[in-house]
């Protein structure tokens, strides 16, 4: 949930009803960190697992403790610096990074398995963000090959839904998923 398009009660209504088992709140944009407790509270009454999502990953050191977990995003070596600053210093959660995976690429594209070692090493899993929006190549199984080819077991698919709607994913759907700004298609 990122801008308060909804009370938290009627997010989590609306989240739990359209079948969602988690909800994450960006805490250091839209000034949401002031609605953490209102939507944990909600997303737990509606059995939502709530997690919490930093835009700028050097923010992870603020995660709260009772976040049952957290993402950080990985879009630049600041987020992926801000990342490994993290380690060791988050509550014993589950915690991902989000990532379009430049800062674990070369300029050339070529990607970098000992960059993303000391990610995986401390258990971040990883959530790719498959914005189809943005570029037609962003495909769940692409973004699968590129995790993979920088060591992770495996990745979740993050669709975007700003211009290109949710049923475009509709191939993608099987297994874990989550929507970036879903609170706009509920």
């Amino acid at each position: 949930m990122s801008n308060g398009t909804f009370t938290p009660e009627q997010f989590a209504t609306r989240a739990r009803a359209a079948g969602y088992r988690w909800a994450v709140l960006e805490m250091d944009d839209y000034g949401n960190a002031p609605r953490w407790p209102a939507f944990r509270d909600a997303c737990y009454a509606h059995g939502l697992m709530a997690g919490v999502w930093y835009t700028d990953s050097w923010n992870l050191v603020n995660c709260p403790t009772d976040a049952k977990f957290v993402v950080g995003e990985l879009e630049s070596e600041g987020d992926y610096q801000g990342c490994l600053n993290a380690i060791g210093k988050l509550p014993n959660i589950p915690k991902a990074v989000i990532t379009n995976f430049n800062p674990l690429a070369n300029p050339d594209g070529t990607y970098r398995p000992d960059k993303a070692k000391p990610l995986i090493d401390a258990g971040y899993a990883c959530i790719t963000e498959a914005y189809l929006g943005e570029s037609s190549t962003l495909t769940p199984p692409r973004l699968e090959h590129a995790a993979r080819t920088l060591g992770w077991d495996s990745a979740q698919p993050c669709f975007g839904v700003y211009n290109y709607p949710l049923a475009g994913y509709n191939a993608w759907k099987s297994g874990g998923w989550s929507v970036y700004l879903g609170e706009y298609v509920l």
